[in-house]
């Protein structure tokens, strides 16, 4: 059994109930025995001894098919538990701090005199980031609406993240109206796509979808990223490279079309046949 598969943290607390109970009536009986055995004359409660030896090993078979629960058990529930952490912590705390400001390396400087300086005292204060957060039915995928200020002016983020065992798709939106006819999402950010695919590993779809979204047509750049086995789900370090990845990534996207990305400001457009998708 490969004990990374066995995520305890992640199982029900029942199921945790049930095996630590089991373990503690088994050493409960091994001392209980053991007791017996160093305290009692050689005839005397021989009968208990027998009976708790019994039971003691008895108890081992249904130790070991509750440890085997514990394993089936915590190998969906932790798939499921994780990607939800990932889906509402994880990642709306690095999409929360989101800077779209001017990065100007003089402001927040602080002198160094010998002792270790704090983060709050070195790092600038942040403009506001407004985060919304949903979740798909089936909770395979996560939505986020970001509105951050850049020069002073709104800009609207609406993106999405599937992730996979082993594959993040991410989404980033722009509306359909804002982009010059006869462009493509993706001529409107080619340093964001640059950094995405040199750093980051993402591939850039080369279609790009058409969705609705508020009564309003988008058009959505889909950039897709792969990993070995299953180590981003577990690996703080990979977890940690992704998510702070994705900040970036999005920061950049913001930025660069931020002439985009303005807030609507008149009523939604009415229903209508969605355009097709632009391709490469």
């Amino acid at each position: 059994m490969d004990l990374k598969q066995l995520r305890l943290g992640q199982t029900p607390r029942l199921t945790k109930a049930v095996v630590f109970l089991l373990l503690a009536l088994q050493v409960a009986i091994g001392l209980f025995c053991a007791y017996l055995f160093v305290h009692s004359p050689n005839t005397e409660h021989s009968a208990l001894i027998q009976a708790a030896a019994y039971s003691l090993g008895a108890g081992v078979p249904l130790f070991a098919l509750a440890l085997l629960v514990v394993t089936a058990r915590s190998g969906i529930r932790a798939v499921e538990a994780r990607k939800t952490a990932l889906f509402l912590d994880i990642v709306p705390r690095a999409l929360s701090h989101v800077d779209l400001a001017p990065q100007d390396p003089s402001l927040g400087m602080v002198a160094y005199r010998g002792k270790r300086l704090r983060a709050a005292r070195v790092r600038p204060e942040r403009p506001p980031v407004q985060l919304e957060v949903g979740l798909t039915r089936d909770a395979s995928t996560a939505s986020y609406r970001l509105e951050a200020a850049h020069h002073g002016m709104p800009v609207v983020l609406w993106l999405s993240i599937d992730l996979k065992i082993d594959q993040a798709t991410v989404c980033l939106r722009a509306p359909e109206a804002a982009i010059p006819p006869g462009t493509k999402l993706a001529d409107h950010c080619p340093s964001t796509l640059h950094g995405a695919t040199v750093s980051g590993g993402y591939k850039i779809d080369p279609v790009e979808r058409a969705d609705r979204i508020a009564g309003r047509s988008y058009r959505t750049l889909i950039l897709r990223r792969s990993f070995v086995g299953d180590e981003f789900l577990w690996d703080p370090a990979n977890t940690f490279f992704f998510v702070e990845d994705l900040g970036l990534m999005v920061a950049s996207f913001m930025r660069e079309c931020s002439a985009l990305l303005a807030p609507p400001t008149s009523d939604p457009e009415p229903d209508r046949a969605v355009e097709p998708a632009v391709t490469a």
